[in-house]
């Protein structure tokens, strides 16, 4: 907020009417209390960037990230039960020692790394879209339209 204050054509009048209008003029306490506020009442704000309220672009992202979510974690819970099952059923065999071995040292891998790595594995073998979504058969002349 401070680098929109620092335009050298703004009156002092100007960066009064804006701190008043962000509530920047009230204690650091009530800015707090008003900042809960407007979250808990869906009052994120206006978006600079792409000049529209900030809820409609977090609600596109949020269908976004729902749309690969509920896939991804009914195949974890699917693949982690019945590897599970597989491991109980033949305790102390060879599936058993590999499966939790695997097991522990991917859960010990950084999220990001292996993401990468899935990343460029489903680019090499899969050919699956990695990346962002789009509808097929339409091409973008440029992202930033």
């Amino acid at each position: 907020m401070e680098l929109l204050f620092r335009n050298p054509l703004l009156t002092v009048q100007q960066i009064q009417q804006l701190n008043a209008q962000f509530g920047l003029d009230q204690p650091l306490h009530i800015q707090f209390i008003i900042f809960l506020k407007n979250v808990f009442e869906g009052q994120w704000g206006f978006s600079f960037f792409y000049r529209v309220p900030v809820s409609q672009v977090l609600f596109v992202a949020l269908l976004n990230s729902i749309i690969l979510l509920i896939p991804s974690t009914i195949l974890a819970i699917i693949i982690g039960v019945g590897l599970g099952i597989i491991s109980g059923w033949k305790r102390d065999s060879a599936s058993d020692v590999s499966i939790l071995a695997s097991s522990l040292v991917l859960y010990a891998v950084p999220t990001f790394w292996l993401g990468m790595l899935f990343i460029m594995m489903a680019l090499r073998f899969g050919g699956l879209p990695v990346s962002g979504m789009a509808t097929v058969g339409q091409s973008y002349a440029s992202t930033w339209e």
